[in-house]
């Protein structure tokens, strides 16, 4: 069991207006112990160099918060894109991504495994791309590839596609796992009872490695088991029981692994209702 719950580390998805570091500031006003930011609008390719000075204020916030940062790549970025120009586009984006996170001196960025059919060779794709761009930067940051929703033409809904992109990739040991517990529902990942649970990360530890997760995103669902939506709701409502967030919080595997919101709140305190909610449900 979880021993105390200071140790846990959680938090939710920042807002970075004002300046990267004023994360921090939005972060600890909720007692996080981790956050996960955009480093500028996850809807532009392009977005400019960051200051010396907001690198240096970036810094000195993590050191007084001690607060686990995370970065989300942009939501444009699909690497498995037949259109050639997204894929390079997608490339240098993510490479910029990977860039940023070394000089905040951040370890982990999570993305998307993007779309594509089939006859495309989605995986292919993605894995080159991936090989490509960490070819050109150092060894302090690495990628997450987060488990999709089962949307149409996603790749990587399934733990066994997310193995098969894995083993294409010649710089495993800079490639892990985002688990999206919303995402995994919608595929059809049923995790409510204790039996589903133990079996579907039985399923994500024998595929992927329990020891290559190294984010959870903690989102409930609008919609049913199986669903193939990505609709996030909060941990208190939705489809998903409370059960489900119980088991994921008492799992000692699981206790050092920043679980982070990304539910549709109009607040700050809403994020921390489900922050509260989800460590209450912490056995001592």
């Amino acid at each position: 069991m979880i021993k105390s719950k200071q140790k846990i580390l959680i938090g939710a998805h920042m807002s970075i207006a004002g300046g990267l570091d004023k994360a921090f500031d939005r972060a600890s006003s909720i007692d996080s112990t981790a956050m996960q930011i955009f480093t500028h609008s996850n809807r532009q390719w392009n977005f400019k160099d960051i200051p010396q000075e907001t690198i240096e204020k970036f810094k000195q916030a993590h050191k007084e918060t001690n607060i686990v940062p995370i970065i989300h790549a942009s939501y444009l970025i699909n690497l498995c894109s037949e259109n050639s120009e997204v894929q390079h586009k997608s490339m240098v984006a993510l490479e910029k991504e990977l860039h940023v996170a070394e000089e905040l001196g951040i370890h982990y960025v999570v993305i998307h495994p993007g779309y594509g059919t089939s006859a495309q060779k989605p995986l292919d794709k993605l894995a080159d791309g991936i090989n490509k761009v960490l070819d050109k930067i150092g060894e302090k940051t690495s990628i997450l590839l987060e488990n999709m929703a089962g949307q149409k033409n996603a790749v990587c809904s399934s733990f066994q596609e997310l193995a098969e992109a894995y083993s294409k990739i010649k710089h495993k040991h800079r490639v892990g796992f985002c688990l999206d517990t919303c995402h995994a529902w919608a595929y059809g990942y049923d995790f409510s009872t204790s039996e589903s649970y133990k079996k579907m990360m039985h399923s994500f530890d024998s595929i992927l490695g329990l020891d290559k997760l190294k984010v959870i995103h903690l989102n409930n669902s609008k919609k049913e088991l199986g669903s193939k939506a990505d609709r996030h709701e909060l941990i208190s409502k939705g489809k998903i029981n409370i059960d489900a967030f119980s088991l994921i919080m008492n799992d000692n595997r699981l206790s050092n692994i920043p679980k982070i919101l990304e539910t549709p709140v109009t607040s700050m305190e809403q994020y921390k209702d489900d922050m509260d909610l989800l460590e209450s449900l912490i056995r001592p």
